[in-house]
């Protein structure tokens, strides 16, 4: 291939006119001999901008890419199965337990006293049977003070 390719109405193989023509195929060589900068040659090809070679779009496609999968990450990061979201309501769960199973212990503890009291102490037995009941010995009397203005049930 010649380095220049002339062109004109009466060019054709063989012929030389005298011509020169800056087509795409003079502009690249003459860069790659650096002749002339990007600037320079896009000018001589008649375009305003140097020419686009696709690492931009190649850029701007992987730039969407990297986005993308950093958005998923920190989606996966923050409301995964093992993400922060979900591990605060966890502990926040766990505490809500937690403070739940003292005071179910507390109160197990507080019944098993109460059985041990039914089951061996007669005067607590007797205290309940009375307070609870409304039970009386034989020769007692119960009085009930009423307070004025109390309908009757």
């Amino acid at each position: 291939m010649s380095a220049f390719v002339l062109r004109g109405p009466r060019a054709g193989p063989g012929r030389l006119t005298g011509r020169w023509e800056p087509t795409r195929e003079n502009v690249m060589m003459a860069l790659r001999k650096s002749y002339l900068s990007q600037r320079e040659a896009s000018q001589r090809m008649g375009k305003t901008s140097a020419p686009k070679t696709g690492s931009g779009k190649r850029v701007k496609w992987l730039r969407y890419v990297l986005l993308g999968v950093a958005g998923l990450g920190v989606y996966h990061i923050l409301s995964g199965p093992s993400g922060a979201i979900n591990l605060f309501k966890l502990r926040q769960n766990n505490a809500r337990l937690m403070g739940e199973l003292d005071s179910l212990a507390l109160r197990k503890q507080a019944l098993e006293i109460e059985k041990q009291r039914l089951e061996k102490d007669s005067a607590y037995i007797e205290r309940v049977a009375r307070k609870e009941l409304g039970m009386a010995k034989p020769e007692e009397k119960v009085f009930r003070f009423v307070q004025p203005g109390a309908k009757k049930k």
